[in-house]
């Protein structure tokens, strides 16, 4: 049996959770970074129009932040590898066969997706199926 390559490895690990909480987009101006170090951000980026801000939607409403859209955060905790090519488009291509779009963000420590509300439950149980079929291929 040949050893699984990253990617392989990657999706038969998946293990995909949904977050309990409700996440926005926030966007701040520069002279706002004062403040936003106060605020406990999943992530942001800093870019040249200003500040964006991924904040639990509960913090952007008890500072009256306005924000667009609400999105649920799905955490892949699979073991991460650099040189894993391909993931991304494998689960954005599950997804968007269900009309799902996705918003992938990776750090050094932990990768995850962001996707509408309303489509979670959906995203969730398309990754877990997506998973179950790898491990299945896998074990043949």
């Amino acid at each position: 049996m040949s050893k699984p390559s990253a990617l392989q490895e990657v999706l038969q690990n998946l293990d995909p959770v949904l977050s309990q909480h409700t996440f926005v987009y926030v966007g701040v101006t520069n002279q706002s970074l004062l403040k936003v170090l106060g605020y406990d951000p999943v992530a942001f980026f800093k870019e040249k129009a200003g500040i964006t801000l991924i904040l639990r939607k509960e913090e952007a409403d008890n500072n009256f932040l306005s924000y667009e859209r609400e999105l649920c955060k799905i955490d892949l905790n699979a073991p991460f590898h650099f040189d894993c090519t391909g993931l991304t488009a494998i689960i954005s291509s599950a997804l968007a066969k269900a009309g799902i779009a996705i918003r992938p963000m990776q750090t050094a420590y932990s990768r995850f997706i962001l996707i509408e509300k309303e489509d979670a439950h959906t995203a969730l149980e398309i990754l877990l199926t997506l998973q179950k079929k790898i491990q299945g291929f896998s074990a043949h």
